[in-house]
């Protein structure tokens, strides 16, 4: 009948999105490009996408990762850039999604 499916219908209605978003502090360094393409390639075979949030070195790109957490725009977040997010008085911790640190050790984290 060619009838598609509404994804995002079908992901709002679960309250989920099957995306994770992968922090870096500069995706121009190449050493992430090794690591994405791993990242992307296990949450692929998990049916997840990712959406590559750079820093870029520029503090205030975290305000708008905490709020794409909060918005409830990704399932979870992988952090390659040895701090946790915050931004408009907030954490991310504070999201309630989970939260993987990998590449870097991440002061005080337990």
């Amino acid at each position: 009948t060619g009838y598609t499916p509404n994804v995002a219908a079908r992901n709002l209605r679960a309250r989920r999105s099957l995306i994770v978003l992968v922090v870096v502090p500069d995706i121009g360094n190449p050493f992430f490009s090794e690591v994405l393409l791993g990242i992307d390639t296990t949450l692929s075979a998990a049916g997840y996408g990712i959406v590559i949030g750079n820093l870029g070195n520029r503090a205030e790109m975290e305000e708008r990762f905490v709020d794409m957490a909060f918005a409830g725009q990704v399932d979870g977040v992988i952090l390659l850039n040895g701090s946790v997010p915050t931004g408009r008085g907030r954490s991310l911790v504070e999201a309630k999604v989970p939260l993987v640190a990998a590449c870097e050790i991440i002061p005080g984290a337990a």
